[in-house]
C-alpha cells in the first residue's frame, strides 16, 4: 500500500502544480513545490536558469503576456516517481509574448508535461506543447 500513497501525493502535488502556481499565480508556493536543482526541459520557452527561482520567472512571464491564463488538467497519471499531466490552456494576450505585442486575441493551446518527483518535490520538468499553435492564434506567424 505505501505505493498508493506516493502516488496520491503525487498527483496531489501535480494538482498544486497546475492549481496554485499557474492558474492562481501563487509563486510562493514554487519554493514547496519545487527541488532547488529542478531542471525545465521545454523547448518552446526560453532558458531562465534552474530552481525554483527559475520557475517563478517562468510564470510570471506566461502570466503578464496572458492575466487571465487558465489551465485545465485534463488527466493526471502517476507512476513510482513520474506524473504525466495532459492539460489545456486559454488566456487572452494583453502583454508582449516572445516579441510579440499585445494582439487582445483569445488563445488555446494544449500540451504534455511530466513531472519527476522526489522525496516529495519536483526534481525535473519535461514540457511538450503545441507552441506554434498559441503564435498562430495570437498573430505571430501566418
Amino acid at each position: 500500500m505505501p505505493a498508493t500513497v506516493a502516488v496520491d501525493e503525487s498527483r496531489a502535488l501535480a494538482r498544486r502544480f497546475i492549481h496554485e502556481l499557474w492558474n492562481n499565480g501563487n509563486l510562493n508556493v514554487a519554493d514547496a513545490l519545487f527541488d532547488q536543482d529542478v531542471v525545465n526541459h521545454d523547448p518552446a520557452t526560453p532558458e531562465l536558469g534552474m530552481g525554483p527561482e527559475a520557475f517563478k520567472k517562468l510564470v510570471k512571464l506566461y502570466r503578464a503576456a496572458f492575466p487571465d491564463l487558465i489551465f485545465q488538467a485534463e488527466e493526471i497519471m502517476a507512476e513510482r516517481d513520474l506524473v504525466a499531466i495532459r492539460w489545456s490552456s486559454i488566456g487572452t494576450h494583453r502583454g508582449e509574448f516572445a516579441g510579440v505585442a499585445p494582439s487582445g486575441k483569445r488563445a488555446a493551446t494544449t500540451g504534455i508535461t511530466l513531472l519527476r518527483i522526489y522525496r516529495g518535490v519536483i526534481t525535473e520538468v519535461f514540457t511538450n506543447w503545441d507552441a506554434l499553435g498559441l503564435m498562430k492564434q495570437i498573430g505571430a506567424v501566418h
